[in-house]
């Protein structure tokens, strides 16, 4: 689990792990820390040790997370009481990810399953299968649409209000974790070293890149000035250089 920062409460989220026989091998909790202090602010317990990425809504109002207990939850942010909690088909191990105005988040499980919840109740509008397993995605939503990845090199667009799939584009090689969100385009990289670049509204790959002899198990990350990636391989950190 990586944190997830709020800056106007001044604290982080994050989920953890400990030992037990609780689900899949143990126990895991959310937990607030003060950012500056580490103080534990609150912790709220699951059944399940908790891999995914708290997310926290544009507006602030809502923080939500997976666990491996089988379910995602809903919790107020400032003292971490679960407003709602629902269950899942499969674990989700990735980020949520909310739309622009706070009112929806969708989440993708392990085994492909791409969902929307109404994020005041927790409600489900739809939820969709894209056919392969995504072990730890990280799904963006935008101006409407649902953009999500598969571990067999699939990116598939989904529209926000029913699910409906808009295109899938394929790209060579095994995609580990999630897109890359710029401007007009998403940045994708496949974990044999494959960076591919494709156009929102219909999924065109724009570019193909290959970085040699590098194997990549986490997201890119891009300079929006320079267009300069920086990519976490297995040969330590590179700063590519392509024309986006």
């Amino acid at each position: 689990s990586s944190p997830c920062i709020d800056v106007l409460r001044n604290c982080l989220y994050v989920g953890t792990e400990h030992s037990g026989l609780g689900m899949l091998y143990g126990k895991g909790d959310f937990v607030a820390l003060n950012l500056l202090t580490g103080e534990e602010i609150w912790r709220t317990p699951t059944e399940g040790m908790v891999p995914c990425s708290p997310a926290l809504s544009p507006a602030g109002s809502l923080l939500v997370c997976g666990s491996n207990d089988f379910h995602i939850y809903g919790l107020n942010p400032d003292n971490g009481t679960v407003l709602w909690r629902l269950p899942t088909k499969g674990t989700v191990k990735g980020r949520a990810a909310f739309s622009e105005d706070s009112s929806i988040v969708c989440a993708v499980s392990e085994t492909g399953w791409v969902s929307a919840h109404m994020a005041a109740s927790g409600d489900q509008m739809w939820h969709r299968n894209i056919g392969e397993r995504s072990p730890h995605c990280f799904a963006i939503v935008e101006q409407g649409r649902v953009f999500t990845t598969s571990s067999k090199g699939m990116v598939v667009c989904l529209n926000l209000l029913n699910g409906n799939i808009e295109w899938i584009t394929q790209i060579r090689g095994e995609i580990g974790w999630g897109i890359t969100n710029l401007e007009t385009t998403l940045l994708v990289n496949s974990t044999d070293g494959y960076v591919a670049t494709l156009d929102k509204i219909t999924g065109t790959k724009q570019s193909v890149d290959r970085i040699p002899g590098v194997f990549t198990y986490q997201p890119l990350t891009c300079d929006p000035n320079t267009k300069n990636v920086v990519v976490p391989t297995s040969k330590g950190i590179l700063c590519y250089g392509t024309d986006l």
